[in-house]
């Protein structure tokens, strides 16, 4: 039979070996001990919530502010806007073009922009891309896999580079 491997404090972390000789465990095999300990599953149920709650309100400051942008925009002349970007505000130009459309997309699609805040603005700008009625099925608990990823995660708990 296989053997258990422990932590520091003696949990059991994982299950080795086998009647078929692995030794690599299995998922289903793998034991998550901060899981165990009520102080480490307060802290991190409080730093998920203040992490979406902060998300939320980034991504409507950055909708706020690529509305913002395109008013500016359209105020100005052709050709000098560009130049408004790299004088006036501290973003770089392909930034902007990211906070107006988001803006775009979250004054099109309000429900979904507001369903979806909690993402951030990085991921939201990904899901704005996505055809609308992918868009509308995803739900944000669900596992999904990205290419070139380390397998299925809920697409609220994935980073984007």
């Amino acid at each position: 039979m296989g053997t258990m491997a422990r932590s520091s404090r003696g949990r059991s972390l994982v299950r080795t070996g086998g009647a078929r000789g692995r030794s690599a465990p299995l998922p289903s095999e793998v034991v998550t001990p901060w899981r165990q300990v009520p102080l480490v599953v307060r802290a991190t149920t409080a730093i998920v919530r203040t992490h979406r709650k902060v998300a939320k309100a980034n991504t409507e400051a950055v909708i706020e502010i690529g509305r913002r942008m395109t008013a500016v925009r359209e105020a100005l002349d052709h050709g000098e806007f560009l130049a408004w970007v790299r004088e006036a505000i501290p973003f770089e130009p392909r930034t902007v073009q990211r906070y107006q459309a988001l803006a775009a997309w979250a004054d099109a699609e309000p429900v979904q922009a507001r369903r979806l805040a909690r993402l951030g603005p990085s991921k939201l700008y990904r899901v704005a891309a996505l055809p609308r009625s992918r868009v509308v099925r995803l739900k944000l608990a669900m596992p999904v896999s990205i290419p070139g990823g380390d397998g299925p995660k809920p697409l609220d708990t994935m980073t984007v580079a």
